[in-house]
């Protein structure tokens, strides 16, 4: 490369750290941070509550993902606290796994809560298994 490309490609580097250059710059004022698995391998045949603790973050995106499942009745739940404490269910996040296997996801905005419940409701299964994992979105710069 000749001199002028190297002057192009320093000056390229300098500018891009100056402006804290990403792939993603002028999109968002967030950050995504890697999924976390909240509930591996949970049997179907188990009514139970999973709390999430989301002081620290923007939204939040939480999937579900279940496999043989003995019958199609069974419920999935989000409900909201901001003391984490006392719980209410946020209106339209029921959800019925309808098929013997399948996902959902349920994607929130958390910035006033303190902690999301994934309530989980067996209805009639017998059979099958869960896991359930959230992807977070927090402010730039934030450690959590």
């Amino acid at each position: 490369m000749g001199s002028l490309g190297n002057y192009v490609l320093v000056l390229t580097v300098l500018l891009s750290l100056l402006m804290g250059f990403n792939a993603t710059a002028g999109t968002s004022n967030k950050r995504d941070v890697d999924a976390t698995v909240i509930a591996t391998a949970q049997d179907l045949d188990t009514a139970r509550n999973h709390d999430v603790t989301v002081d620290q973050w923007d939204e939040v995106a939480c999937q579900i993902v279940w496999a043989t499942a003995s019958h199609t009745d069974a419920t999935m739940t989000v409900q909201a606290s901001v003391d984490g404490t006392n719980f209410e269910t946020i209106s339209g996040t029921a959800y019925t796994l309808g098929a013997a296997a399948g996902n959902h996801v349920w994607q929130v905005s958390v910035e006033a809560l303190a902690e999301l419940r994934f309530a989980y409701a067996k209805g009639s299964n017998t059979t099958g298994t869960y896991v359930l994992t959230c992807r977070k979105e927090v402010p730039k710069g934030s450690e959590n």
